[in-house]
Order: C-alpha cells, then structure tokens, then sequence
C-alpha cells in the first residue's frame, strides 16, 4: 500500500505547483472530494453483495454462469472506476485488495449458508494503515532553516523591527526645545474686537435713531420744552459777571440762653390762650342758633303757654305734667366740697427743706478777669472789624429778663443746676401759687356766672330778632 501511494505521489509533479496558499488549499479541497467520492462507491459495492447473498441458492449451473458474469462485471466496474477516480490517491490497491476478498466471499457463498457467510465475514479483514510522508515543501524548509537561510518574510520582519529600534533611539536622544511664542499672540486683538464691536454698536444706535427722528411725528410740547431745555443750558454756560455774595445768616440763639427767661414766657403763654379761649366761647355762645326742630318745638311750646294763659285751650289735652325743679344747686359749694374730700384723701410727703450753699466759683480772678478784657476788646473795637462783618444797623434793646440774667452770668457764674433741684423748685412754686390760682378761678366763674344771668336766652333772641 505504500508502494502505491509512493507511485501515486510520483505522478504528482509538485515542481509545477507554486507554492501558494490558494493553490495548496485548492489542491487539499480537491482531494477531499475525490476521497468521499471513493466512499461512496465503495459503500455502493457492500450493499450490492450483502443483497446477493441473502438470496436463496439457484442451480449450479445457472449459479455459476451469472456469478462468473457478476465477477466480471465487478472486477470490470472496481478496475475502472479506481483506474478513473483514484488516480492520484493511494487507494488502488486498497480497491483490488477489497474485490479479491469480495470474490472469495462470493465463491464461498455457494458452499455455505448466508448466515454462515455473515459470521465467517469479518474473520478474513485486514486493517491497513495509511503511513503518511512529509510534503517537500516542509523538507525544504526544515533544511534551509538547518542552513540557516531565512525567508523573505522573515527578513521583512527583521527589517521592519530594526527601522523601528532605529526610530525609538533617534527619538530618545532627540531634546525637547520649545518653539518660540508666536507673534500674533502680543497683539491686542480682544481690545481691537471690543472697539469694533463698541463702534458698530454705536453705528447702529446712531442709525435707529434717525430713523426713529424720520417716522416719528413730534408733539407741540416736546418742541417747548426742547427750547427751554437749550435756554436753560446757555443760560447755565454763559456766567454771570456779578456773582451774588450771600449775606451772613448767624444760627439761632441755643435755648440754653432763655432758661431764665422761659418760665415767665410760658406763662404769659398760658394766660394768653386761656384768654382767647374764654372770648372763642363767649363768640360761639354769643352766635350759636338752635337747629330748626328744636327751634321749631320751642315757639310751639310757648304759642301754647300763651294760649293757655289766655283761656283759649283747656287743661285736659294734657294727662303727663312734669315736677320742675326750680332751684338752681350751687355748683360753688359741691365744688368745694369735692376739693376738701380730695385734700383729706391725699396723702402729702414731706417736704425736704432746702438750706442756701455757697460756691466759690465767682471768687476765681482767671475767669473774671478773662471775661472782662474780652469785654472791654469787643466793646473797643468798631463793629465793622468784627466777625460778621455786617454794616452796623439800628440797635435793638434785649429783653430785661435776658440781659439780666446774661450779667449775673459774666459778675457770678453760677453752680450746675440737677434735675432734682429744678424738680424741687417747680413743686414749691406750684404750692405757692395755688391758693392764688384757687381764688382767681373762682373769680372767674362768678365774673361768667353773672354774665349768664344778665344775658336774655337764646330763644328770646330769636323772639326779639323776629319782632
């Protein structure tokens, strides 16, 4: 079997095949298909037989004849179909081998039974073995590598790994050197896009405007005050030659000053408004009318007191007649009486009795002595070179309480005052003054009651007004 298949690869010319991936797996496809192809006659060929011999024996003679025929054929069809399919495949003699078993077998079919033939069938089989030889190219291969002959391939991988080697260590030793800052970067472009932008911004601004100024239709007033406003600025730019110097304007007098002074102003305050009160309610008294009903109700009550003097309406239209009281009460006296309840209910404290202390703060000679030079300077001295600068005008008199409480200030500069002192003054003042108050309050409401009492009432004047 290796003969043959050492006789089928002589056949083969692998000098003319190029060796190629395409060319080698081609051939290997090739093969393959021509090996199934043997396969499947050969699984043909066992069937045909098994089916001859489970049939039942003939006559010999007739037996013998076709069986000779059928060897024939069969030997006929194995030899032209391996002579034709496996040409190049070792299974020639594979092929022969199997149809000389086949023969025998048949041959002894005739003798034995087809029981007998399916046991002894498997007893003549030889398994043969298929001993594989390396290609050539392999053999070449492995003898160039012996040499140590390298491929081309390997040699282009070679060559490609040194230029990258080469490359690595040129790019290792080569030194970082920054290039230098590009021009364009030192020049103000932001700034210069800011100004174009402002600019254009401008232009725009500009543009709607006057054609805003062309659609719009102003109004009367706007074209006024569009004057006025240009008045009002040449006005303001053209200065005026004779500029307006402001007369001095001292601040007021501190209210420290009229401490003295301000008690008995607050007094006449007082009597000055109770005055005006009082003569406010005599006026509206004196002015006042009832309203219509009441006035109305009033001449009727009398037409029918008069009517009733007269005798002309009787006494029994009326069945209600009130209880008059015709004694006025004495205001005065319940007044009185109230106020001496209240005394008797008040709790009074007593009094702290105030002894005089004397301060020796006028009988310091600086202050004095300071005070009056300065005095005596401004008293020297013309108004005119003085401070306010002012043109001497009509001099005015100060008030007395003023002046002086000014001089006993320059000849005794007096003592701090507290808030319990004043306190304490104000409270004896008030109980000094009043049972004086008392006695002219009474005064007054008999001065008022008397008034009242010599006065007609209102309805008589409207009575006497009418006639």
């Amino acid at each position: 079997m290796i003969n043959n298949y050492r006789a089928a690869g002589d056949r083969l010319d692998l000098s003319q095949i190029f060796f190629s991936n395409e060319e080698y797996y081609s051939k290997l496809e090739e093969l393959k298909k021509a090996h199934l192809h043997t396969m499947a006659e050969l699984e043909s060929m066992y069937r045909q037989k098994l089916q001859l011999k489970s049939m039942e024996p003939l006559d010999m003679t007739v037996m013998d004849g076709r069986q000779s025929e059928a060897m024939q054929i069969e030997k006929h069809t194995t030899f032209s179909h391996s002579a034709v399919e496996l040409r190049w495949v070792s299974g020639h003699s594979d092929s022969s081998d199997e149809d000389q078993t086949a023969s025998n077998n048949v041959e002894k079919g005739i003798l034995f039974s087809p029981k007998e033939h399916i046991k002894n069938m498997w007893k003549d089989f030889n398994l043969t073995i298929t001993v594989p030889k390396p290609f050539q190219m392999t053999l070449r291969e492995a003898e160039q590598r012996k040499r140590g002959i390298k491929t081309r391939a390997e040699i282009e991988l070679e060559n490609i790994e040194l230029r990258r080697q080469l490359e690595e260590l040129t790019e290792c030793q080569r030194k970082f050197r920054a290039s230098p800052v590009p021009a364009h970067i030192h020049l103000p472009l932001y700034d210069e896009l800011q100004e174009r932008n402002e600019e254009r911004r401008r232009a725009m601004r500009e543009r709607e405007e006057q054609h805003l100024r062309t659609i719009q239709k102003p109004f009367s007033f706007l074209e006024r005050e569009r004057l006025k406003k240009e008045q009002r600025q040449l006005r303001h730019l053209q200065p005026s030659d004779q500029e307006k110097v402001k007369p001095f304007k001292a601040k007021p007098v501190p209210k420290s000053v009229y401490i003295a002074a301000s008690g008995e102003q607050m007094k006449e305050e007082q009597l000055y408004r109770s005055i005006k009160i009082q003569m406010r309610a005599e006026e509206m008294l004196h002015n006042a009318s009832m309203p219509p009903s009441m006035l109305k109700r009033r001449l009727s009550e009398r037409k029918n007191r008069k009517d009733v003097k007269a005798g002309v309406g009787g006494d029994d239209g009326f069945s209600h007649r009130p209880q008059i009281n015709k004694e006025v009460p004495d205001f005065n006296a319940s007044y009185r009486r109230f106020q001496k309840h209240l005394e008797k209910r008040k709790e009074i404290k007593p009094v702290t009795a105030c002894e005089p202390f004397e301060l020796r703060t006028s009988q310091i000679s600086s202050h004095r002595e300071r005070i009056l030079t300065d005095i005596e300077k401004e008293q020297s001295s013309p108004r005119t070179l003085r401070w306010p600068y002012i043109s001497p005008g009509p001099t005015r008199t100060p008030n007395s309480s003023l002046c002086s409480s000014l001089s006993g200030s320059l000849e005794v500069l007096p003592a701090k005052v507290t808030d319990a002192t004043k306190k304490r003054h104000e409270a004896v003042r008030y109980h000094l003054r009043a049972p004086k108050r008392r006695k002219e309050y009474k005064q007054e409401i008999k001065e008022m009651q008397e008034r009242v009492k010599g006065r007609p009432l209102l309805l008589e004047q409207v009575a006497q007004v009418i006639v």
